[in-house]
This record gives C-alpha cells, structure tokens and sequence, in this order.
C-alpha cells in the first residue's frame, strides 16, 4: 500500500503557478502573432496600392501619348476660346485630328475636325471632346463627355510644349492611400505641327 501512495502523488497534475506561467508565454506568443499578422497585411495593402498607382499613372500617360503621337495638330489651350477659364486645371494643349471623306454625292471630300484634351477634376483625369465640319477652333462650350481616365491625380501639371524641337513635356502625380505619391513625366516627339 505504501507503493501505491508514492506513485499517485507522483502523477499530480500542474500547480497553479506553472498553469499561469504557461498562459502569459501563451499569450505573448498569441500578441507577437497577431501582430506579425497586422503588420504583414499593412504590408501587403501598401504594396497592393503603390501598385495600383504605378498601373494607373503608366496607363494615363500611354493613353495620353497614344493619342498625341496619332494627332495631325498640337493646339495650346491658350488658342480655343475660353478653355482655359472653363477648365483650369486642362492639361495645357488640345490634340487635333483631322478626317477626310468623300462625299457620295457630290464627290468633294468632307472634312471632321475632332478636338479632345484632358482636365483634372477633384481627382480623377477626364478627357472632353468635340467634332466639327469647319476648320475654326471650337469655343470652349463645345467641348463635352465624362471620360474618366484614371482616378487617383493628386497634381495635372500644365504641360510645356517645346514648340523649336517640336516636343510635349507631359507630367502628373498620383496619390492612393497608404502609398508615397508618384510622379509621372514622359516627353513626346510630335510629328505633327503646333499651331503657335
């Protein structure tokens, strides 16, 4: 019997002082975790933004100079009526392509003049235009849509048209959350005139 005795006492399970230890490694352990979690998916948010940025700002300035690169005309927006009191913050230049048809009828060719620049509203790039049948500038009136092309531009800086070697400066900043702002610039060479 006095065997028995020794051997139970020897399987006692944990003290009190042992099961409190075990709970603060426990939970150190549980608050080094979490926020090892917290700070890995700041992480990965601010990653996913300054990604986001990078796309948004690249995709705005290719659009852009797609479009320059296709133009027949670089126009300062100094030169169409009231552009620049209407929209001021454009991108400084209206791009200008011209269509020729002929007509069936008479055999003479019909020209469209299609007019389009940019503006920054709050923070999203828009591009506005408009088409007309005679070669004179459109007022600024004319100009319409709401095509958002990206959101996001903290700054539309006016662009500068080097008009002696024929090129476009363009540059903006975007700004999203969690993210440092960018700035994008590319310079364009034109091959079509800029009406001075």
């Amino acid at each position: 019997m006095w065997n028995l005795n020794l051997s139970f006492q020897r399987l006692k399970g944990f003290s009190l002082i042992e099961l409190i230890l075990w709970l603060a490694l426990f939970s150190v352990l549980m608050t080094a975790s979490i926020s090892l979690l917290i700070n890995v998916n700041g992480l990965i948010n601010r990653g996913h933004n300054q990604d986001t940025m990078l796309l948004t700002g690249q995709y705005a300035l290719d659009y852009i100079k797609k479009e320059i690169l296709g133009a027949d005309r670089i126009i300062p927006s100094s030169k169409i009526t009231n552009l620049d009191r209407i929209y001021p913050n454009n991108i400084g230049f209206v791009i200008l392509n011209i269509k020729a048809e002929d007509n069936e009828f008479t055999g003479k060719k019909i020209y469209t003049y299609n007019y389009s620049t940019y503006y920054l509203k709050n923070d999203q790039l828009i591009r506005i235009a408009t088409n007309r049948n005679d070669p004179n500038y459109p007022p600024a009136k004319e100009f319409s849509g709401y095509n958002q092309l990206c959101k996001g531009v903290a700054k539309l800086w006016k662009t500068r048209l080097d008009m002696v070697n024929k090129m476009i400066h363009l540059n903006l900043t975007i700004s999203v959350a969690n993210a440092q702002e960018q700035n994008f610039k590319s310079t364009i060479k034109l091959n079509c005139p800029i009406d001075y």
